[in-house]
């Protein structure tokens, strides 16, 4: 984290980098988002992303990503847009998540 915080600095002194040592899971993602006006999602993971992505709608706070495909023969990277979804689960028309899920035992590989 701390090479992350110091390439962050050297791009742009003026962004203010906090580091929170801790694991995000559902008991203290909504606590720790309360402090912040936006979430830029850098997860690396899909458990993490969908929690922060579920976190960040009930708390109302934007969240900021991008859904990427790379084609590493040709060293390219393609950003998809998704519409949004009526029938999803947590914003659609008739949600059925209505609190914050660890998603671990959904995204285990097999």
């Amino acid at each position: 984290m701390e090479s992350a915080a110091e390439f962050i600095r050297r791009l742009n002194p003026d962004v203010q980098v906090t580091h929170l040592p801790l694991r995000l899971d559902r008991s203290n993602a909504l606590e720790l988002l309360a402090d912040w006006d936006l979430v830029v999602n850098g997860c690396d993971n899909f458990p993490t992303r969908y929690l922060v992505n579920d976190a960040c709608w009930f708390a109302g706070k934007p969240l900021y990503g991008r859904l990427l495909l790379f084609d590493a023969l040709s060293m390219e990277f393609r950003g998809i847009r998704l519409d949004r979804n009526p029938n999803c689960s947590l914003c659609g028309a008739r949600p059925t998540v209505t609190a914050l899920i660890d998603y671990e035992q959904f995204c285990a590989q097999r």
